[in-house]
């Protein structure tokens, strides 16, 4: 095997089979689909590919990252794909492309789209706005689709129980060596506002939680440079004014219910972009 992929899957019915016919045409990679809690049919749907499945009782992404890890065995390099992200063709070879190029420890991740065509026009102006902030260019980790190297994942053990996992790999990393593939994956935007908040609540408060814990490495918080960078566009492109307020007021809400929501609160899902 020259690869391997580990696909966490908590009810993912809706779009667990066009992840897997991404990967279909994949030869001699091992892919793992770790179905977490789920009350649906992604196990069953899942066992009709040529694919390995593991279940995991509790509703848990970290649960089934670490039992992917361990049905995955010692086959690198290793990508960690959410079931609703779909590699564009050719990706998967280049990142893997990419962390076989270097013995030095190394984290991969393609360049990331998102696909607005189903979104409410607010979505839109968040996205506008949000793709052409240089946080989504310098060495981002996450967003559903990151890989590592063997050497890259002896940094850590057991994936932490928190829920930025991307976060939490990222801070092993320095900017060096994290690499940018030369392909893409297509993450599917919330539909609907309230959707899109909930998934940024998500992501401010994984932020905190791995702060908290201190598992967050050389990472910390964004919010200033993230303010800056923004006045900054609208500064160059006086036109995306009204969308910088838009994505302004969307981080705002959901920084302030990120603030309220207890350590252990309940996974935040956006079921709005799986169909």
């Amino acid at each position: 095997m020259r690869a391997s992929v580990v696909i966490p899957a908590y009810n993912e019915g809706r779009v667990i089979d066009r992840c897997l016919r991404r990967l279909a045409d994949e030869s001699d990679v091992k892919v793992v689909v770790a179905a977490n809690g789920c009350t649906d049919d992604t196990v069953e749907r899942a066992r009709h590919h040529a694919v390995e499945v593991v279940e995991v009782k509790p509703a848990s992404k970290i649960a089934a990252l670490n039992a992917g890890d361990e049905r995955a065995g010692d086959v690198f390099p290793r990508l960690y794909l959410d079931a609703d992200i779909d590699l564009e063709p050719g990706a998967l070879e280049a990142i893997v492309s990419a962390l076989t190029a270097t013995a030095d420890p190394a984290v991969a991740m393609p360049r990331l789209r998102f696909d607005v065509d189903e979104s409410s026009w607010l979505v839109r102006s968040f996205y506008r706005v949000y793709t052409k902030l240089p946080y989504l260019s310098e060495g981002l980790v996450g967003a559903g689709c990151y890989a590592v190297n063997s050497a890259g994942r002896a940094r850590w053990g057991a994936f932490p129980d928190i829920v930025a996992d991307d976060l939490f790999v990222q801070g092993k990393f320095a900017r060096a060596e994290r690499l940018t593939a030369d392909a893409a994956c297509v993450a599917y935007a919330p539909r609907r506002f309230e959707a899109l908040v909930k998934v940024r609540t998500r992501t401010y408060h994984g932020n905190r939680q791995a702060a908290a814990r201190g598992l967050g490495g050389e990472m910390t918080s964004t919010s200033g440079g993230s303010m800056k960078a923004l006045v900054r566009l609208v500064a160059v492109r006086p036109w995306l004014a009204p969308d910088a307020f838009v994505y302004a007021l969307i981080n705002i809400i959901a920084r302030r219910r990120a603030v309220r929501m207890a350590d252990d609160a309940p996974w935040l899902t956006d079921s709005s972009s799986r169909s």
